[in-house]
């Protein structure tokens, strides 16, 4: 996909709403999104509002992903062994309830972003990203979360993780990338509504946390939560 608008779709069941790609069964199915946008998509008790990843591969260098929703990542979901890569666009102004923006889902799927802009998304779990399965990964060596909020969840416990939330999983940021955390008056800072927690990154592994900035030279895992955290 250079060009284009794939718009206004909605699914009921687990497929994404505005693409699919399927690489179960043997099949090696990928997709590879270099502009255009993939808006105003939704899927209804399923994974992945605006783009859903089975078993396949997603690779983004450019373009928009914004404005979609979904239970398991607003805009974005890989699951069941999948891969997304980011290079460069955006994904914005998703929600989700599980991961606004991005939601990395079952069974070592992975999501690894060396560029691009994920921001201005809303989750009850991670209003950025979501980590969920102790098989998958996120990893971050550039780019940008910044101005994600994780809103209040329907049964009003504390929304936690406004950039990212790691409920289980491997998480890293090392090398490169920003994830703006809690600076007032800032209209980059991802935050959680309610609460002073996991503005930048929240692990549930003992609620570990990092609310403050984490710029280029900061790096933070799952593997070694006692660097740049703050508590």
């Amino acid at each position: 996909m250079s060009g284009g608008i794939i718009s206004d779709n909605t699914v009921t069941g687990y497929r994404g709403g505005g693409v699919f790609v399927n690489g179960s069964g043997g099949s090696a199915g990928s997709f590879t999104m270099t502009g255009g946008t993939i808006s105003g998509n939704s899927i209804t008790a399923g994974w992945g509002g605006g783009v859903g990843i089975y078993g396949g591969s997603f690779t983004m260098t450019g373009g928009t992903i914004n404005g979609n929703s979904g239970d398991y990542g607003g805009g974005v979901c890989a699951y069941g062994n999948a891969n997304f890569t980011m290079t460069g666009g955006t994904i914005s102004g998703n929600t989700g309830s599980d991961g606004g923006g991005v939601c990395v889902y079952t069974d070592g799927s992975s999501f690894t972003m060396t560029g691009g802009t994920i921001s201005g998304n809303k989750g009850y779990y991670g209003g950025g990203v979501s980590l969920n399965n102790t098989t998958s990964s996120f990893i971050m060596t550039g780019g940008i979360i910044s101005g994600n909020i994780a809103t209040s969840p329907l049964d009003n416990s504390t929304p936690v993780g406004g950039g990212v939330y790691i409920r289980q999983g491997n998480f890293s940021k090392s090398g490169g990338g920003i994830i703006y955390g809690k600076e007032t008056g800032s209209p980059n800072w991802n935050q959680a509504k309610q609460d002073t927690l996991g503005h930048a990154v929240y692990c549930d592994n003992g609620s570990k946390r990092r609310n403050n900035t984490l710029y280029a030279g900061d790096n933070i895992s799952t593997g070694d939560l006692t660097v740049n955290r703050d508590n």
